[in-house]
């Protein structure tokens, strides 16, 4: 199978994977947030950001570890080392779960306010199946049949919501919230943990070397270190870190909830374009190996151009709907709007991270990007210590974006410099000229009309503007429409012809 349709294939199941999430995470959200509201929900999130971060710290740089080799050794044509890396790699997962809970549980006992106690319990036990389910996940991915690990995602995620929906209905307050977390990864682990059976028989009983030398131990101890590394700044730069100092920094709770919805909200946004970044990063890791380093950085150029060509209208588009899409969790959470439009102005960057950090992850440069990762954290912090007193959940998010947008930066910079890519930066404007085009039409509508009609409005009126831009200023090419009619053989039947129809015209055959 070509490289195209394995994109396209993987990236029909990690998005319908995402879909299934996001949509539950929303549709939870809205009724959450209305039913509680920002202030007693303030600690609460708290509460699920420290246990989150604490899940990260295992749940990243182990299993980066176990998928690099794994999808190395599977490139190498030899399944027996792949299972034996599993093998380890779940062995030493099991035994740092351990370790986390051990310590966790004791000390949300002890420090935690009596009235939250039960709370905080039921979200650190909830670290353990999310810790083991990412872990596993990593066979269907360096498989590259991501299919295999969306009946989790929907299993986990259905009995997730089933129980905050409960949770709202019979008024169990914040503890059935807290019960749902660790039901529902549990649910995904068991579930993904089977889809997985099959194919690690096939790796043992395929044949050839399954001892894993002492050299292979090194290099995969040595990758995982720095990837905890690489979290334990990550966590600072990307991951919500800014809440800590939100929760100690300013006496008002809601900015924790202010700050954090909108980073969900920009995570969730942020999957349209990852979807694909997450194929194509798996792609390379797989590829890498078997093609000269200079197609792969190529590919990794190919990328993120296609990454900016959605992520940046979605980035914009968000921007200008943030009046009338956070009119739905109601008035109290109107001063959420100017947070949400700074980090979705700040996160346009990370939509082309996905293929930088695969590229530099493949040739094995992590030690640049947890030298860069440490500089942007310790500019995020500085911000977010001078600007939360004052300002709160605005200056989390100025903290946050710049931080963001330093390390992108920093990443492709460094990429132009080792390997010196063919840019066209050409098309880069071009996209850019689209994209603040339709925006501007977006925040016209939305403007001059009630927010409910103008958005419902704006929305495709938004999209056929950029379409027309794409078209007006010559961003595509016969080869593009040519890859992407590749992708869309991948999509059910029903959807092939209109997608075809689209880009034959905004991309038309030249003269």
């Amino acid at each position: 199978m070509s490289n195209v349709r394995k994109v396209a294939r993987n990236s029909f199941w990690y998005g319908l994977e995402v879909f299934i999430a996001t949509i539950a995470i929303l549709g939870t959200s809205f009724v959450i947030g209305r039913t509680f509201g920002p202030q007693r929900l303030g600690y609460y999130n708290y509460l699920v950001w420290l246990t989150y971060m604490t899940g990260m710290l295992g749940s990243v740089g182990l299993p980066a570890a176990t998928q690099k080799y794994m999808a190395e050794y599977l490139s190498k044509q030899q399944p027996g080392v792949a299972a034996a890396i599993f093998r380890l790699g779940f062995q030493a997962q099991l035994t740092l779960v351990g370790l986390l809970l051990s310590i966790g549980l004791p000390l949300v006992w002890h420090f935690a306010p009596v009235e939250y106690r039960w709370v905080a319990i039921w979200l650190v036990v909830g670290i353990a199946p999310r810790m083991l389910g990412f872990l596993v996940s990593q066979v269907n991915a360096v498989s590259e049949n991501m299919a295999r690990n969306m009946p989790a995602a929907l299993a986990g995620n259905l009995v997730a919501v089933a129980i905050n929906m409960a949770a709202v209905w019979f008024d169990w307050g914040l503890l059935g919230l807290a019960v749902s977390h660790p039901v529902g990864h549990t649910t995904e682990f068991i579930v993904k943990y089977a889809s997985t059976l099959a194919t690690r028989r096939q790796w043992r009983q395929a044949g050839g070397p399954t001892k894993l030398e002492p050299e292979l131990r090194l290099r995969i101890r040595k990758f995982a270190l720095q990837g905890l590394g690489l979290v334990v700044l990550n966590i600072v730069v990307w991951d919500r870190s800014d809440v800590f100092l939100l929760r100690h920094l300013n006496p008002d709770l809601s900015q924790v909830t202010f700050f954090s919805y909108s980073f969900s909200l920009i995570e969730r946004l942020l999957t349209v374009p990852q979807i694909i970044g997450v194929a194509m990063g798996l792609n390379l890791m797989t590829s890498f190996g078997k093609e000269e380093r200079q197609r792969l950085v190529a590919l990794t150029v190919s990328s993120a151009t296609y990454l900016l060509l959605i992520g940046l209208p979605v980035m914009l588009g968000a921007l200008a709907m943030s009046r009338p899409l956070w009119m739905i969790y109601g008035d109290k959470f109107a001063p959420a709007v100017p947070v949400f439009m700074i980090m979705a102005m700040l996160a346009v960057p990370r939509t082309v991270m996905a293929p930088a950090n695969s590229l530099l992850q493949a040739t094995e440069r992590q030690f640049f990007m947890l030298g860069s990762t440490l500089v942007c954290g310790a500019v995020n912090l500085g911000l977010d210590v001078i600007l939360i007193p004052a300002h709160g959940a605005i200056g989390a998010a100025i903290g946050n974006g710049i931080g963001q947008t330093l390390a992108a930066v920093s990443a492709w910079t460094y990429i132009a410099i080792s390997f010196k890519p063919e840019l066209n930066a050409g098309r880069l404007v071009r996209i850019l000229m689209s994209a603040l085009a339709m925006m501007a039409t977006v925040l016209t509508l939305t403007g001059y009309m009630p927010p409910l009609s103008g958005a419902l409005i704006a929305v495709p009126a938004g999209v056929l503007v950029y379409l027309f831009m794409l078209r007006l200023t010559g961003t595509l090419q016969a080869e593009d429409r040519d890859r992407f009619m590749s992708l869309s053989g991948s999509f059910p039947a029903a959807l092939r012809y209109p997608v075809n129809r689209i880009l034959w015209t905004i991309i038309p055959q030249p003269r």
